[in-house]
């Protein structure tokens, strides 16, 4: 069912070499050049039979053209030399109307990637809808078997996805990167007579032997559907809140937005001109891994054709460098950090606690399970969201809760972070695990 990715791989080296020449044929000063082709199968199940069945087959070719300091981007799906030929036109075409930006500009060559880098992205899975189909199912009868009474199921899914990415550009760097990426995911409804509640879990990786069992998936959901039931309003007041993993990472990408290099040029951030000062307490420190293999974040190169790097982001609570791609460097006269298209594998690292261990110290407060709405300001570091998740009473879940809301500003929220936990959750290109703040307003 998928292509071949090595004759892919050369077919696509050739589509970035005709761009880039033809570009320069038309009378570019610069060329860039990003092409992709992607397969992937698709499949969910609901109540033992099949809801959906998706085969995908997708390409992309993305042409800049810089003529001076005026720039014109096209995109088509199509690869044939005729394609690319008047592709190449209309992004000259276009340049020509737009304003000259004088930070516009391929970067500096000798920041691409010298070699190419193994990064081991690439895992064949499923290639059978069959197969797909029953593990799909197993997914669904594992999460029944808790209760089913009061379980239904809302879905079970598998993806599966192989990508080829390539990149390219008149400075003489180009690459092609195969990629794989699965996932398995539930979805449950629990239900009683007073209500129902409505849960999910997933598992993701690039080498399926990363993925949690599928009955374990399924499980979990379940769990946490269940969990839910009986919900009550938390009391008002201001109390500690545990952030879980899934809803931390939330957190740290605010942080991340507040320190990219566009909202500093624009002056749009709670987090202007913070450099050099402490922003989180002085055991955290806020890293970046991008060249670690099999990785859901991980590349040698980012979007600007520039090789990656570790990053440390944060050290000791303070703010030691900005995220920055090679336009928004430019911009603010630094240098960039190889986050063209943004971060990747980003880490929080500092002394970590079981969730036993969190809760002890929350005493009496709030673990926020879900979070709802959008009610964050970056500019101002304003932070108001509506949560779902279980009351915390001497040390211990008591009963879930929902429809309330947790408020305060990011500035403090960061500073007032008490504790990490142990779990740290690598489903995200932001990975974070349970993060406890000291005290919020919370109102019901």
């Amino acid at each position: 069912m998928f292509f071949d990715s090595q004759k892919l791989k050369t077919d696509l080296m050739t589509v970035i070499t005709k761009s880039v020449d033809g570009g320069l044929s038309i009378g570019a000063d610069e060329v860039e050049v990003t092409v992709a082709r992607d397969q992937g199968l698709e499949v969910s199940v609901r109540r033992g039979s099949v809801e959906n069945l998706q085969l995908s087959n997708d390409i992309s070719l993305s042409v800049t053209l810089l003529f001076g300091k005026r720039k014109g981007s096209v995109s088509s799906t199509n690869f044939d030399d005729r394609s690319i030929k008047t592709l190449l036109a209309k992004a000259k075409d276009l340049s020509l109307l737009l304003q000259e930006d004088p930070y516009y500009g391929l970067a500096p060559g000798e920041l691409s990637p010298q070699k190419i880098i193994e990064m081991d992205l690439d895992h064949p899975w499923i290639t059978e809808p069959g197969d797909a189909v029953e593990m799909a199912l197993t997914i669904e009868r594992a999460g029944l078997s808790l209760d089913d009474r009061l379980l239904k199921s809302d879905s079970a899914g598998v993806s599966t996805i192989k990508s080829l990415v390539g990149y390219g550009n008149s400075n003489g760097f180009s690459a092609v990167v195969p990629s794989s990426r699965h996932s398995i995911s539930s979805v449950f409804v629990a239900e009683q007579t007073d209500g129902m509640q409505r849960d999910h879990w997933y598992s993701v990786a690039r080498d399926p032997d990363e993925l949690s069992e599928a009955d374990e998936v399924g499980r979990e959901a379940a769990r946490r559907s269940l969990a839910k039931l009986n919900p009550q309003r938390p009391d008002s007041g201001v109390f500690p809140v545990l952030f879980a993993p899934n809803c931390a990472s939330s957190l740290i990408s605010h942080f991340v937005s507040a320190v990219s290099g566009s909202s500093q040029f624009k002056k749009a951030s709670f987090l202007l001109n913070k450099i050099d000062q402490r922003i989180f307490p002085e055991w955290l420190t806020i890293m970046e891994s991008p060249l670690e293999p099999r990785s859901l974040g991980g590349a040698f190169f980012d979007a600007d054709g520039v090789q990656t790097r570790n990053n440390k982001f944060v050290i000791d609570g303070v703010l030691t460098s900005y995220v920055l791609s090679n336009y928004s460097a430019k911009r603010l006269g630094l240098a960039t950090t190889g986050n063209g298209g943004g971060v990747r594998n980003l880490t929080l690292t500092g002394p970590s606690f079981s969730q036993k261990d969190l809760l002890r110290q929350i005493g009496r407060g709030v673990l926020v399970s879900s979070l709802m709405g959008q009610g964050v300001n970056i500019v101002n570091g304003d932070y108001s969201r509506g949560a779902s998740g279980f009351w915390v009473e001497n040390g211990e879940i008591s009963h879930a809760i929902d429809n309330f809301t947790i408020a305060g500003n990011l500035s403090e929220m960061f500073l007032g972070i008490q504790a990490i936990g142990d779990d740290l959750d690598k489903r995200f290109n932001i990975r974070t695990p349970s993060i406890l703040m000291g005290s919020m307003a919370v109102a019901s």
